[in-house]
């Protein structure tokens, strides 16, 4: 049985860790700041995030409606938006919790930009948890180094890809 400074040590040693890989994870996610957050305004990356950003936008406008249907794909009949509505629904409830209905499309793509990284913050931390309930303390680290820089993970959650 350890004396209780050493486990208040333990458990802020394990703080320490998880704040650095969630800034490893934060990190491997934002090099891409710059091409992202320019003088001309926030720049989607991708045909998707364009599209979610879109989607975002006409929630806000109608909100807490999401669209189902997109009048303007297969023009002049129109087609059914086959992405469920969850993610862009998150995006335009944050847009409207922060701007209100006024919110314009470059609060829109800001907020839609961050919401990736901010969705790997608030995830990293479980995957911690799980691992460590299921494997120990020392497998949750490898498991949230792994979470934090895996490529395939990177390059989906990344800054303003919206995806």
């Amino acid at each position: 049985m350890l004396p209780p400074f050493c486990r208040i040590m333990q458990k802020s040693t394990k703080t320490w860790i998880l704040f650095l890989l969630i800034g490893v994870a934060i990190t491997a996610r934002i090099i891409n700041f710059d091409s992202v957050f320019t003088a001309e305004g926030v720049l989607p990356q991708g045909n998707d995030a364009n599209y979610h950003t879109l989607r975002s936008i006409r929630a806000v406008k109608d909100f807490p409606h999401v669209p189902h249907f997109d009048p303007f794909m297969n023009y002049p009949v129109g087609a059914p938006i086959l992405w469920p509505p969850l993610f862009d629904g998150l995006i335009s409830g944050i847009v409207v919790a922060c701007y209100g209905y006024e919110a314009g499309d470059e609060d829109v793509a800001t907020v839609a930009a961050i919401v990736p990284v901010a969705l790997v913050v608030l995830t990293l931390p479980l995957v911690v948890l799980l691992a460590s309930r299921l494997l120990g303390w020392s497998m949750a680290i490898w498991a949230g180094l792994f979470f934090a820089v895996l490529p395939l993970h990177v390059i989906f959650s990344r800054l303003c890809y919206a995806d």
